[in-house]
């Protein structure tokens, strides 16, 4: 019987690795007052990867912003931000899948002007009940789009090319 606890102790010792676990400081209903920007938007397309330090900008289309810049995009560091999240992962991964609606809690840990975000700063699927994470009713992001003035510019240049070929017309009838 002392033959088998040595050996079965052996193993243990002798098997074991360094483990990384994912610890998170603050609850759920703290992100709010945590965060610098706090939006739900549909996340658009993934840009910069970073392998070395595990994370990947998501480019999101904003519909709602609760705190932070009123942008209708804004770019997010998400440490293992490719695809589902699936859970917390031991780096306190959290995924972000193209397509889907998320309300997304960042803060810019390193000043870089790109805010961070990963599980602990527990991202919601959907859009949120701001009360609930101690935040004021959200907006809709100002629209700045080039397209509403290219469009603008395009129908007054038509206009005036109308106004003007009926004025040749006009003046060629007489």
């Amino acid at each position: 019987m002392l033959l088998v606890i040595l050996f079965v102790a052996a193993g243990l010792l002798l098997s074991t690795r360094p483990s990384l676990a994912c610890s998170c400081a603050y609850a759920p209903m703290e992100v709010g007052a945590v965060a610098d920007v706090v939006f739900t938007g549909v996340a658009h397309a993934y840009s910069t990867v970073n392998p070395v330090e595990r994370y990947i900008v998501v480019e999101f289309q904003v519909g709602t912003v609760y705190k932070g810049p009123s942008a209708t995009r804004i770019q997010v560091q998400a440490v293992g931000g490719r695809g589902p999240s699936g859970g917390l992962g031991p780096g306190c991964e959290y995924g972000f899948q193209l397509g889907q609606q998320y309300t997304v809690f960042a803060k810019d840990h390193d000043s870089d002007g790109v805010p961070n975000t990963n599980g602990c700063f527990w991202n919601v699927e959907g859009p949120i009940e701001p009360a609930a994470y101690g935040l004021a009713s959200g907006q809709a992001p100002a629209r700045n789009d080039e397209t509403v003035v290219l469009s603008i510019v395009a129908a007054l240049t038509v206009a005036a090319l109308a106004a003007i070929s009926i004025a040749r017309r006009q003046r060629h009838a007489v």
